[in-house]
């Protein structure tokens, strides 16, 4: 798709879908509904995920590339700490403002529309964002063919493929259901959970960063799966 109609107006389309989703989902109680919407929520956040890195590459020179993805994941990293923190501590905040309890299905929509509308203020700096122009490339020459795999690469790509989906399936069935475990389990606060993922978000930056070193150290193969393992 973003070969097609562009990797920018991709992630537009993926932003304004996701967060058409969000406001549907809370204007819709039906469970059938809620399962609609939350599937279009996952499809539009693997296409944004999946569009993120073209995008940066095909908007930036090529001396650029190094501290821009840099720059991105910085912010990414803190972006998803204040929004685990504002998750856990807003729904109380909406409550009082509401005049309803804080665990109530109003405080939580009134999170989610708040949500959807972040993610549309997000679709005006991608407007700005103009595609870099490349020498080997004319500014509005044809997109390049997209390239047929060989029966040697297409099962190196199966080999690659395999493990990451083993692990998103596992990760599919435990991480959306660890704040219910939490919140069952343990009795934890909406707040408390919302400074546990921030911790999560902390974590998981600090073990990005330090991927390179323990990767030139080890290897990377036997990086990948001793993380695995500890995980």
């Amino acid at each position: 798709l973003g070969r097609r109609i562009g990797f920018r107006n991709t992630l537009l389309l993926g932003t304004i879908i996701l967060a058409s989703c969000l406001a549907g989902a809370c204007a819709v109680p039906s469970t059938v509904g809620l399962l609609g919407f939350a599937l279009g929520l996952g499809v539009m956040q693997a296409l944004l995920d999946v569009s993120n890195a073209p995008f940066v590459a095909e908007s930036s020179h090529p001396s650029e590339r190094t501290h821009l993805f840099s720059v991105q994941y910085a912010v990414r990293l803190f972006a998803s700490f204040f929004g685990s923190l504002g998750a856990g501590f807003l729904p109380a905040q909406f409550a009082r403002a509401l005049r309803v309890g804080a665990e109530s299905p109003a405080a939580y929509r009134a999170v989610l529309l708040l949500s959807s509308a972040i993610f549309v203020v997000a679709v005006l700096p991608l407007l700005r964002v103009q595609r870099a122009p490349s020498p080997s490339r004319a500014a509005d020459g044809p997109r390049a063919p997209v390239p047929h795999l060989s029966r040697a690469e297409a099962s190196v790509l199966g080999k690659l493929f395999v493990p990451h989906a083993v692990i998103g399936v596992g990760a599919g069935a435990l991480i959306p259901f660890l704040n219910v475990f939490f919140k069952v389990r343990y009795g934890v606060s909406d707040s408390l959970l919302g400074v546990l993922f921030a911790l999560q978000a902390v974590t998981m930056g600090a073990a990005t960063l330090a991927g390179p070193a323990i990767a030139a150290r080890l290897g990377r193969v036997r990086t990948v799966v001793l993380t695995q393992l500890v995980s």
